[in-house]
């Protein structure tokens, strides 16, 4: 059993206060809840994006912008987009982390 299901155990989703982790996985788009409740009879197929903000930053702004990598990370990381080692982003760590979580909700 895994760490989360102790600490919700015994709450049901109605309970006024649960621990979750949405955040973790692309921040602000309430994936993991769409995950569990949006396609109970549906089969997911695929699973693609960007799902690290760091990473989306840097890809938009050297497109959008033509800055080099480079810079790109120095300000992704001054604006607060980057982890304190950027290797988490941009080495796919982060990525895949939140890629094991959607893929455990969408597949099981």
């Amino acid at each position: 059993q895994s760490h989360l299901h102790s600490l919700n155990d015994g709450k049901s989703s109605s309970d006024a206060v649960q621990f979750n982790y949405e955040a973790a996985v692309c921040g602000g788009i309430p994936i993991i809840r769409s995950l569990q409740d949006d396609y109970p009879g549906d089969s997911v197929s695929m699973i693609a994006g960007i799902i690290n903000g760091c990473t989306n930053f840097m890809l938009t702004s050297m497109d959008r912008d033509g800055l080099s990598y480079d810079e790109s990370l120095e300000k992704a990381s001054e604006l607060g987009y980057a982890e304190a080692d950027p290797t988490l982003d941009v080495g796919g760590f982060d990525a895949r982390s939140k890629l094991k979580i959607m893929m455990r909700l969408a597949y099981g």
